[in-house]
């Protein structure tokens, strides 16, 4: 059967919270049972079966050995997609002639050949589970609370999983974002087994938390709109869970740097589809992550002051600089709490279980006008192509006369230049060639111009406006004015050369007009 299970990594508080849940009491059909689970998982000692993706796990419950197969498990926005196989044993020894599927048991043999097949961990845990029903579906809650070992090596785990019995998949998530009001949020993309082999070969169950840059979205010519939207969905997803916990966890500058750009790519993807005929969801997402990104963006915005403007300014007073940087790192600590404060916020986690939805089940279809068209059924090379000829057009349009374009000018055409960068590298993998290289690499090109003069902007509403981090020191005041003397000169020069720049990605553009790769 297919199973479809939302898995939530807890820490010791959110597993008191969950204990102590009145929403989940409330949404409790039936009563609760509890019951302790050892867990064996089998593979070769090097690791074969882990390789070939399948998971082979012996489970004790009540005194019964049951073993199950998994194979083929997808994580998309914590939700877990796998083909499973069960049956019951009389022993705690791995029995491959009994797995019923006929391909996945031939794939197993396959994969094992004459290795011994041996437990290399093991879990143990309590386990709390409980009926939910939300909207008419029925949810099955466990929560689980143990420890996973390997050898002589073990670590606790603390999990909550949401499995859908009966109704839609949204219902996960609705149900998920009423009881989890508070964050942020660790969807868990590992399974038990994982954590297990983690731990036996690395010495430690957990992935290390480091900021996470955007990845790549394994698209092809054949895939539907919703399909590859949801792919992209589930990909700025990763980027903006990762970060986000970064933020909560640790200083490092590039945490709010890519979670702020997680929340501009899944603007850019929500814009796929016209404004105009885009589903009624994406407004409000589109809404929330620019929200989320302008809370991201005042710790960055320090972090670029401190960390690399005020890093390269030579010259300037030593006593001002060592108090402008001390200022900035008050004010840096302030942002930083106030980003925390709104990840954590009940609308936030709504906004991440909504994103996570629309990634599990898709979003609700909307028809074009009369035609009767619908806009998510057609093909991604057709949607892509559409989007960024829109993309283009308004690129074209805030560029025209840029060696005369005012401030706001500018500033609005590196706006543009952004979406269009985020929509070009989200369609990359449908089209191939030398033209689609050169084009990104003029639109970096000329993003970079873009960024010396917003880093001015950016400098002078911070140090020179409404309550300045320096306004209570005279000698960091005066380090503030000579940061931007210097900076503005650099940007001009930078600037002198945004019309070649453009001249550069126009010759190369529009790449999409020939036919993507794989297109029939």
């Amino acid at each position: 059967m297919d199973e479809i299970e939302l898995k939530l990594t807890l820490d010791e508080a959110g597993e008191r919270r969950l204990r102590t849940s009145r929403t989940l009491r409330a949404m409790t059909r039936g009563r609760a049972t509890t019951d302790r689970l050892e867990t064996l998982y089998f593979d070769t000692a090097d690791w074969r079966l882990r390789d070939a993706g399948i998971a082979f796990r012996l489970r004790r419950k009540n005194g019964e050995w049951i073993q199950t197969v998994k194979a083929g498990r997808e994580m998309r926005g914590g939700l877990s997609h796998a083909r499973e196989v069960e049956v019951a044993l009389d022993e705690p020894v791995p029995a491959i002639e009994k797995v019923s599927d006929e391909g996945l048991r031939e794939t197993i043999r396959g994969a094992v050949g004459n290795a011994e097949l041996a437990s290399r961990a093991e879990t143990v845990i309590r386990r709390q589970k409980r009926m939910l029903e939300h909207g008419g579906s029925l949810i099955e809650f466990a929560l689980d609370s143990g420890e996973v070992v390997a050898g002589d090596r073990s670590e606790p785990l603390r999990e909550a999983e949401f499995e859908l019995i009966e109704g839609d998949p949204p219902a996960l998530f609705e149900a998920a974002a009423a009881i989890f009001d508070r964050g942020p949020v660790q969807f868990s993309g590992d399974s038990k087994g994982e954590r297990g082999y983690r731990l036996a070969t690395q010495g430690t169950s957990q992935l290390p938390l480091r900021p996470r840059k955007a990845f790549s979205v394994d698209l092809d010519a054949a895939m539907s709109t919703e399909e590859a939207l949801r792919a992209i969905l589930a990909e700025c997803l990763e980027q903006i869970t990762t970060n986000a916990a970064v933020v909560v966890e640790a200083d490092d500058p590039e945490g709010p740097h890519q979670l702020r750009i997680g929340l501009r790519r899944l603007r850019a993807a929500l814009r796929l589809v016209p404004k105009s005929d885009s589903p009624p969801p994406f407004a409000h997402l589109r809404d929330e992550a620019r929200r989320l990104g302008q809370a991201a963006a005042a710790v960055r915005d320090i972090d670029v002051l401190r960390g690399e403007m005020l890093a390269r300014a030579g010259g300037l007073p030593e006593e001002g600089t060592a108090a402008l940087d001390r200022a900035l790192a008050e004010r840096a600590g302030t942002a930083r709490s106030a980003l925390r404060r709104t990840l954590a916020a009940a609308e936030t986690q709504s906004f991440l279980f909504e994103v996570a939805s629309a990634v599990a089940a898709g979003v609700p279809r909307r028809r074009a006008g009369d035609l009767g068209v619908d806009l998510l059924g057609r093909t991604i090379c057709d949607t892509m192509g559409e989007a960024l000829d829109r993309r283009w057009k308004s690129v074209r349009g805030h560029a025209k006369g840029i060696a005369g374009l005012t401030v706001e000018g500018r500033h609005a055409l590196r706006k543009e230049l952004k979406a269009l960068r985020y929509t070009v590298e989200f369609a990359e993998p449908l089209w191939s060639g030398g033209r689609l290289k050169e084009f990104l690499k003029d639109l970096k090109t000329l993003q970079d111009v873009f960024g010396s003069l917003n880093d001015v902007a950016m400098a002078e509403a911070v140090l020179m406006g409404d309550d300045p981090p320096a306004a209570r020191h005279g000698e960091a005041r005066l380090a503030a004015g000579l940061l931007i003397g210097a900076e503005r000169p650099r940007a001009e020069r930078d600037w002198a050369g945004a019309k070649a720049a453009w001249k550069a990605l126009k010759k190369d553009g529009p790449f999409w007009e020939r036919p993507p790769r794989g297109a029939g």
